[in-house]
């Protein structure tokens, strides 16, 4: 069971502090976000400071924190730290220097505030303290005691109550990894946000609880061998045997890990997974402190699909080596496959701080970053991926996509040429080809463009709905309804297909048949609104009030993109029918519980329109034509009920000019447009 509490408290020292705790299972597919805004938060140098978000999102034994603060003067940090099984790891956020959260070996875990005491100084992304050995005192009284390497950029910060150490942390530029005196303790940390304007600024620890039975042992992921020489001799935490405590292996067991783990790697080489496995599992007990024998053991069952086992061994992995891009970008991976993408781009940051050229998760993560909407990331990563791998057609029609979403249609097409020169046989990459050049309003090149992709490959399903919609464009209603053939042949059971297939076929005049694949795609998904409201505006146009008010009601029932001309339309349908006094009750009803403005507008003019509160005049000066996708969509609209009205008056004439001037529109793909030429049969 996924638990989520949130608290809020302010300190003494009058700063905001968001503590979010949270269990995590080991379901790799339960996931949770929780978003926290805070309006205020408060520096260390007595200012205000600006809102604060924090968003928490929570998968399997994994768990990412995000958190962005914007203060008054326009500028702003941001960092993420992801959790895996009571570690933390972190990478930079942009704009911010540190941003850290803490996580015990149960899988609690806690937030971020803002800080409140300098204690070291920042320059450029390292840390160089101004003291190897520094202590000071927070505003409410908590000390701590600041230990930095000057020559690594790397340092300790120790929690001080009562002359008796507490907890500890080890920091350098990219990683963070805590390790408390007290598995029982309640701990709240809030710790290191450095910020970018050069201004280093600490938090607190706040550890209170029972510390008496805990262990006392500093967890060392970080640095090179002489900086975890010197890490613990600084630290001088006894180490006292616990269920989180890892005896180092002596040199006789090291020497038969060692041994054990290139058997493995040799059986690996020949495929023999299982002697391998077996190997790995025997070296990571004599040595449990082995970080590549856990990254192998992890690649391994990953390839098994056996994801939980392989993230509890990456996580083992980066405990004891921060470093170890295998183990991080494998985690990455695994993320990325189950479209857990916030995390898995932290795990590409994380590749990319320690290895910043390495071309594969530069595009791993620009393809990440688009998925999650970053598309100026995605670009940016894929820029500096050309400059280093010039000749992958998969990497420039990838950019292409990022450029189309940003606008830039034209330089999306270059990539897509450079692509095509590369690999022709591309059907991706003359889809997309085709999808640019649709967008430019270039309708004959883009069916050709989805002719050679789906040369390349005829059951290309979002080929062939590509190149019928176009062919709707330009009214080749037989080539579009081929199209819509061939996508039935390839699946019989494709709802949207025969919906789609039906619209085009009323525009076609083939109002039977349109009404019969309707029909299908409604057998096939009942809550298709769009069939639903499609079939209703044909019964309707044909006068059959009760089938179509009947479809109206099922199309609200579907969903809500309809909403307004189903209720207006159902209306109509009802007056028809004889309970007009009834229908224009429940209509009003409705016009009161929606807006009048924003999207909304338009319609409450037809509505009033229709019921006699707003004149011809008023209605066409409440017309608005700016931003409007379809150029003369409200023109197309007003005239047809314009035309309705002076029909039902009487004034035939009027009406046949109106219901004229609709069709004079030519946008043939509203059904006001297709409501308006029957009645002119009618009427002529």
């Amino acid at each position: 069971m996924m638990i989520i509490d949130m608290k809020n408290k302010v300190t003494a020292a009058a700063f905001l502090v968001t503590v979010i705790t949270c269990a995590l299972s080991g379901d790799l597919s339960a996931q949770a976000v929780m978003v926290l805004n805070s309006p205020k938060s408060f520096r260390s140098d007595g200012g205000e400071g600006g809102a604060s978000t924090v968003r928490l999102e929570v998968t399997g034994k994994d768990a990412l924190l995000e958190v962005k603060e914007e203060f008054e003067d326009g500028s702003s940090v941001d960092g993420h730290a992801m959790f895996s099984g009571g570690r933390l790891a972190m990478v930079l956020g942009e704009g911010a220097e540190y941003l850290s959260v803490f996580s015990t070996d149960e899988g609690a875990m806690f937030g971020h505030s803002s800080v409140i005491q300098a204690a070291a100084k920042l320059k450029s992304d390292r840390l160089e303290a101004t003291s190897v050995d520094e202590e000071f005192v927070t505003n409410d009284g908590s000390r701590f005691v600041v230990k930095m390497n000057k020559n690594e950029g790397t340092g300790l910060v120790v929690a001080v109550t009562d002359d008796e150490k507490v907890g500890v942390a080890v920091v350098d530029p990219g990683f963070l990894a805590i390790a408390l005196a007290g598995e029982e303790a309640e701990v709240r940390l809030e710790l290191l946000s450095f910020l970018s304007d050069g201004k280093s600024m600490v938090g607190r620890m706040v550890v209170s609880g029972s510390l008496a039975a805990g262990v006392r042992e500093l967890q060392v992921t970080s640095g090179s061998k002489e900086f975890v020489a010197w890490l613990e001799a600084q630290a001088e935490v006894p180490r006292v045997a616990g269920k989180t405590a890892i005896k180092p292996a002596d040199a006789a067991a090291r020497k038969a890990a060692d041994a054990l783990f290139d058997g493995a790697s040799e059986a690996y080489g020949r495929g023999e997974l299982k002697k391998a496995l077996e190997g790995l599992d025997r070296a990571i007990q004599l040595d449990p402190g082995f970080g590549a024998a856990y990254t192998n053991r992890g690649v391994i069952t990953a390839n098994q699909g056996a994801v939980d086992e392989a993230l509890g061994d990456f996580d083992q992995a980066v405990r004891f080596n921060a470093y170890d891009v295998t183990a991080w970008g494998m985690r990455g991976l695994i993320h990325y496959k189950a479209k857990h993408l916030r995390f898995a781009i932290h795990c590409y940051d994380r590749v990319l701080s320690l290895q910043p050229e390495n071309v594969k998760y530069l595009g791993n993560r620009a393809k990440a970053r688009s998925e999650t909407g970053d598309l100026k990331g995605s670009l940016e990563d894929y820029d500096q991926y050309m400059e280093l791998e010039k000749g992958n057609a998969v990497a420039y029609n990838n950019r292409g996509l990022v450029r189309f979403e940003l606008g830039d249609v034209e330089g999306a097409l270059e990539d897509y040429a450079v692509s095509l020169k590369m690999d022709p046989k591309s059907a991706m990459a003359w889809s997309n080809k085709a999808g640019a050049l649709l967008d430019l309003g270039r309708y004959d090149e883009a069916v050709e463009a989805y002719g050679m992709a789906l040369e390349i490959d005829p059951k290309r399903k979002v080929d062939l709905k590509g190149r019928a919609s176009v062919q709707e464009i330009l009214k080749n209603w037989e080539g579009a309804i081929g199209d819509y053939d061939r996508i039935l042949e390839i699946d019989p059971r494709d709802a949207e297909a025969f919906d789609a297939r039906g619209f085009v076929k009323d525009f076609a005049g083939d109002t039977k048949g349109a009404v019969a694949d309707l029909t299908l795609s409604l057998e096939i998904d009942p809550d298709n609104e769009h069939a639903w409201f499609n079939r209703g505006a044909i019964h309707q146009r044909e006068g059959r009030w009760k089938e179509a008010a009947d479809d109206f009601r099922n199309c609200l029932k579907s969903g809500d993109e309809y909403t307004n001309y189903s209720q207006l339309y159902l209306w109509l349908c009802q007056g028809k029918m004889g309970e007009m006094e009834a229908a224009t009750k429940d209509f009003e009803a409705f016009l009161l519980s929606i807006e009048k403005g924003g999207e909304n507008r338009w319609f409450h003019h037809v509505a009033g329109f229709l019921l006699g509160r707003v004149n011809e005049e008023a209605l066409f000066a409440a017309v608005d034509r700016t931003g409007d996708e379809d150029e003369g969509a409200q023109d197309c609209e007003a005239w047809y009920y314009v035309g309705l009205k002076r029909m039902e008056a009487g004034d035939k004439k009027g009406a046949v000019d109106a219901f004229g001037q609709c069709v004079a529109t030519d946008l043939w793909i509203h059904l006001e447009y297709a409501a308006a030429k029957t009645r002119l049969e009618e009427l002529r």
